[in-house]
């Protein structure tokens, strides 16, 4: 009789240790059973990360025609030679004409080509880098500089990005820092802001619109319906895609894709630039033209 009842004890003793010792594990976030059941963390999503900003770019272009066009690396003054290619076979067969000497041009902003003969650009000249304007009246062969005929011409300001000089007003945009302009006249302007926005202006700067979403657009020229953009990493399009912005509204509707290598590019490097129905391209190693303003390549 007094083994059972030792034994009883003994058993009650037992049962009390191991609630107890179970008490004690949940209190401490230990408990076996809780943790089996309890559901799975779910992992934190991701922030995308915001599109880089835009830089400005380091190639400039300009055709006359379908198959005469200039184009040139933008270069870094004082420490480049300002030099330049022209082609007169839609890009087959490209010639290079030194600006540096005979004038004393280090890099070129923008090119303009009047005709077969005549040719502007805009760049900085000297050791200081003073904003210049280079002129050729012989295809290339021969220059003369004119550094107060800067004033004549639509540029990003060098020094500071934010401002457009143009031939009647300077100041700044309201997107911030502005990569490229391209100006259809003296008054006539579009400007691709480091935001990837495009603004416009038709009063030579006074004013500007609000500003259009670009996303994917790297270039962008002036053309007879407004201006054409130069936009890569869109999922309908394996190269550039070309699309058309007017000089009023907002859409930018695609006429074309031009199959090309856009996977690491060097930030920069695309180039557009039109001459009525002709759109040409250069990227990577080829500068490519379409006769149909960009539709087909």
């Amino acid at each position: 009789m007094v083994a059972l009842v030792l034994f009883l004890v003994i058993d009650v003793a037992l049962v009390a240790f191991a609630l107890n010792r179970a008490s004690g594990l949940g209190a401490l976030g230990l408990d076996p059973a809780a943790r089996a059941t309890a559901a799975p963390t779910a992992a934190a999503t991701p922030t995308p990360e915001p599109p880089a900003a835009l830089v400005a770019p380091t190639r400039t272009l300009s055709a006359l025609n379908a198959t005469v066009a200039w184009r040139g690396d933008i270069g870094t003054c004082p420490a480049s030679v300002a030099a330049l290619e022209s082609t007169t076979d839609g890009g087959a067969t490209w010639d290079r004409y030194p600006l540096n000497p005979p004038t004393d041009m280090r890099s070129v902003f923008s090119i303009d080509v009047i005709d077969r003969s005549e040719v502007h650009v805009v760049g900085q000249s000297g050791d200081d880098c003073v904003t210049s304007v280079g002129r050729s009246y012989t295809s290339g062969l021969d220059w003369v500089e004119s550094p107060e005929q800067a004033r004549t011409a639509w540029y990003v300001d060098p020094a500071d990005p934010a401002i457009v000089r143009s031939p009647s007003k300077s100041g700044p945009l309201p997107c911030g820092p502005v990569v490229q302009v391209a100006a259809a006249d003296n008054l006539t302007a579009a400007a691709l802001c480091a935001d990837r926005t495009v603004q416009r202006t038709a009063d030579g700067g006074l004013t500007w619109d609000a500003a259009v979403p670009a996303p994917g657009v790297v270039a962008l020229a002036s053309g007879p319906d407004g201006y054409v953009l130069a936009a890569i990493g869109d999922e309908a399009c394996d190269g550039v895609q070309v699309r058309v912005l007017p000089e009023s509204g907002t859409d930018a509707p695609a006429l074309g894709c031009l199959p090309a290598r856009t996977t690491d590019l060097p930030a920069g490097s695309v180039a557009v630039s039109v001459a009525t129905d002709a759109v040409w391209v250069w990227v990577d190693e080829a500068v490519r033209v379409s006769q149909d303003g960009g539709i087909t390549w």
